[in-house]
């Protein structure tokens, strides 16, 4: 069973229109046991990052295990130590509550207002993309549901209290749903993965959007049926293993 109502964060009604048009968020995660194993293998110090503020992080160099490879580095600059400022930093203590809050909630109230909306997330392959976005795989563990399964809820929940017999302007609303995978060169319709048309990006210059051609669109009513047709879409993606992570989209 679904939960079907988020809490919503303390957030006025105009707050969210100053983030600017793009932010980028960094999220760190803690060395998982594969990472730890090879630190103590190789003598390679495995140096947690310092976190100096909410936007500015500092991460220092391990020293070389041996006067060879520590040359070698020299050379390349390898030790140099590292910091940057983005616009948020979240820690590996950061839940996954504390991600939607932070990015989900204002996408979507931004996306009700009629604007485009997109997360993009980058990484990595290992780095817990997919955790943040999606959350465990086949978990029912509500609290840690990832951004996309939040968003759905919160979505519905917004639209439904927008509606006018609950009070709201609304008199109906629509929701589409497309899944593309970009695999390689090839573009996937995950939804109707056998299909032999070509999609084709596209774009439709009365509206200024882009859109793909032959891509199989579905209209869902429910989370219920969100949650059903991303199942389904990711039963169709196409994964390959590698050695830093074993499911890893291609």
């Amino acid at each position: 069973v679904l939960k079907r109502t988020i809490t919503e964060h303390a957030i006025k009604d105009e707050d969210w229109k100053s983030v600017d048009n793009i932010r980028v968020v960094c999220r760190f995660r803690p060395p998982n046991k594969r990472e730890l194993a090879f630190s103590q293998q190789t003598g390679i110090a495995d140096i947690a990052p310092k976190f100096e503020t909410e936007q500015t992080i500092f991460l220092a160099r391990a020293p070389a295990p041996d006067q060879n490879n520590r040359s070698k580095r020299q050379k390349t600059g390898r030790e140099k130590s590292f910091k940057c400022t983005l616009d948020t930093i979240l820690q590996p203590t950061a839940t996954q509550k504390q991600v939607f809050y932070l990015i989900g909630q204002p996408m979507i109230l931004s996306c009700l207002e009629g604007f485009n909306s997109t997360i993009f997330a980058y990484g990595q392959s290992g780095s817990g993309k997919t955790f943040t976005m999606f959350g465990p795989e086949n978990s029912s563990n509500v609290e840690l549901f990832g951004l996309v399964p939040r968003c759905f809820i919160y979505l519905f929940q917004k639209l439904n209290k927008l509606l006018s017999n609950n009070g709201g302007p609304l008199s109906d609303f629509k929701v589409n749903m497309e899944l593309l995978q970009i695999y390689k060169r090839d573009l996937l319709d995950l939804l109707n993965p056998k299909t032999s048309a070509k999609l084709v990006i596209k774009t439709d210059f009365r509206t200024d959007t882009v859109f793909v051609h032959n891509l199989r669109s579905v209209q869902i009513h429910s989370v219920e049926e969100a949650f059903a047709v991303l199942t389904e879409g990711q039963s169709n993606r196409i994964v390959a293993g590698h050695a830093l992570h074993a499911g890893s989209s291609r």
